[in-house]
């Protein structure tokens, strides 16, 4: 397993740490693999992750590359959030209160996807925010870029580390980094 992924603002956002992972240009490709059991939604206890939003963890794929995902989704502390993800939030004249924020992902692969809604948003409208605040900052180094990624567009956001898919559909916005044929395979999966 490698060390947490750098995104500060999103990791902030949702409070919760991914994999890490640097991504080429991903190409799908089939891999057949026998049917996964299904994830542990099953309410939180000691040790176990908390499944605040099922819906938004039902829109990720339960498993990539032959193994279980494992997910969570977290109700966010507004006194935790990032200045970023606030100002990104007032963008679209929401509250950290407005904020739902599901991650999946295993030590047994290189990717993690994260389905991101803010409640009286649109996903494209969230990418969309998300992407003018994180331009507008003159420290950042990230640069966007689009793609076509299993056959869906997807704007991309490269660091120095890695890059990250964003694809946006109805009310939510998936994040999607790690190895390129498990990203292509991840994204393919998406609704």
């Amino acid at each position: 397993m490698r060390a947490p992924r750098g995104v500060a603002w999103l990791a902030a956002l949702a409070l919760l740490l991914g994999l890490a992972g640097g991504c080429a240009s991903p190409r799908p490709t089939a891999t057949p693999c026998a049917v996964p059991t299904p994830r542990d939604t099953s309410p939180a206890s000691s040790g176990r992750p908390t499944h605040a939003y099922p819906d938004l963890e039902d829109l990720i794929p339960t498993d990539i590359g032959c193994q279980i995902l494992q997910s969570a989704s977290v109700v966010s502390d507004p006194s935790l959030q990032d200045p970023k993800t606030l100002r990104v939030l007032s963008r679209l004249g929401r509250t950290a209160a407005d904020l739902e924020v599901a991650t999946a992902g295993s030590a047994a692969v290189d990717v993690t996807i994260d389905a991101l809604r803010v409640v009286g948003a649109t996903g494209p409208a969230a990418a969309a925010a998300f992407q003018a605040e994180d331009q507008g900052d003159p420290t950042t180094t990230s640069v966007y870029g689009t793609a076509t990624i299993a056959g869906k567009s997807v704007s991309t956001r490269t660091t120095a580390s890695e890059t990250e898919y964003i694809y946006a559909i109805g009310s939510v916005m998936f994040v999607v980094s790690g190895s390129a044929t498990l990203v292509a395979e991840a994204i393919g999966k998406l609704p």
